[in-house]
């Protein structure tokens, strides 16, 4: 029955009426029409969906993700509505493939005579009106839908399916123009396709739409694994940059680090974040170098030149320079010591290897003239 329909919707009709009525009462619609005169519907929306999906930016998440991300042009807000807008798409083209599908495979078993059976039951289809006989194949199989659920389909045999085809087809004086057991042969595999073709695989959907939530997130990992280097390249750009322009006088560390903000590339977004920061009169200097502003990060070159930034805008500008050329130097040392190491342990190998080929090769060429002479009469 209907009435029996539509008590299902009760639960969601009494949970809307609700929240009209705490909507009403509360400033909430205030503030609503005001989001929406501010940044837009389709801004409004965008706010409230990355309010409920993007991690806080108190939470460790958060703090990984804005590392995560430091090679990319990518926001943590902007990332996470990629990601969401990427399954929902993927969803909605899920459900239209599917849909698609149900609609062609449904007209072809309700309009369609020439419809797949058994070898056993092919009938010849001389002078016979295949119109009626296609009238009467679907009148019986409307009739098994609402006799026959899906779940029953899967546990009544074949032959027991087709003996209630032949009964219905008794039962309703329905013209007969092939072999009865053609009829409900075909009728029979018209309800399993109808039953087939809107059969939803949700675990495979879920799963697969699990799968493609975190695509993202490997073709970051594929692309800071690829630029890490360059990173680190402009890392030490940055730095002579920070030597070279620091160098003549007069100048400032505000210009010093427009310059570096217009020159970086896979550093920009932490840099204009430490822009953007010294020009609020609410934030002091001494914590903008800090994680709980800047974000946590693994990369210790990165905090160590986070380090000569803070010297430089809050302690002392030139110390921190000439810091920077120290630690060329001691770079510099490093290197060469790292070589030295490397061209020594090369050596040895080679040594090795050396000796070990001149002692196989000997054995080699002693072995067929021992082989030749009779040790034993020697003795």
């Amino acid at each position: 029955m209907i009435i029996d329909r539509i008590i299902y919707f009760a639960p969601l009709f009494i949970f809307m009426i609700f929240l009209i009525y705490y909507l009403k009462a509360s400033n909430y619609r205030i503030k609503a029409i005001r989001n929406i005169r501010k940044n837009g519907i389709r801004g409004m929306l965008l706010h409230y969906v990355a309010m409920i999906f993007t991690p806080k930016e108190n939470k460790k998440i958060f703090k990984f993700y804005k590392n995560f991300l430091r090679f990319t042009k990518w926001e943590v807000r902007s990332f996470f509505l990629a990601k969401l807008s990427l399954v929902v798409f993927a969803l909605i083209m899920i459900i239209l493939v599917k849909t698609t599908n149900i609609n062609i495979y449904t007209q072809k078993i309700f309009n369609s005579y020439e419809y797949k059976v058994d070898m056993i039951y092919e009938a010849s289809d001389k002078d016979i009106n295949k119109d009626e006989a296609l009238k009467t194949e679907i009148a019986l199989l409307r009739d098994m839908i609402g006799r026959v659920s899906k779940v029953e389909l899967q546990k009544i045999p074949k032959e027991e399916l087709q003996q209630m085809v032949i009964g219905s087809l008794s039962k309703r004086r329905l013209p007969v123009l092939t072999s009865k057991k053609n009829i409900a042969n075909k009728v029979y595999y018209r309800l399993k396709d109808y039953y087939f073709v809107k059969r939803f695989n949700y675990s495979f959907t879920i799963l697969f739409l699990i799968l493609l939530y975190f695509v993202p997130e490997l073709m970051v990992a594929v692309h800071n694994l690829f630029v890490k280097g360059d990173a680190d390249a402009e890392l030490v750009f940055l730095k002579k940059l920070i030597i070279l322009n620091g160098s003549i006088k007069p100048t400032s560390y505000s210009e010093v680090l427009d310059i570096i903000v217009d020159k970086s590339k896979y550093y920009r977004q932490i840099l204009k974040k430490i822009q953007f920061l010294r020009q609020k009169n609410t934030v002091d200097n001494k914590n903008i170098y800090k994680e709980g502003y800047l974000g946590g990060t693994n990369n210790l070159e990165l905090k160590l030149f986070l380090e000569k930034l803070d010297q430089a805008d809050n302690y002392d500008y030139d110390q921190a320079i000439l810091n920077i050329e120290n630690e060329f130097k001691t770079d510099k040392r490093e290197r060469a010591r790292k070589i030295k190491k490397r061209i020594e342990v090369m050596e040895i190998f080679g040594l090795v290897g050396s000796l070990v080929i001149i002692t196989f090769m000997t054995i080699y060429l002693l072995l067929p003239w021992l082989s030749s002479y009779d040790l034993n009469s020697m003795f």
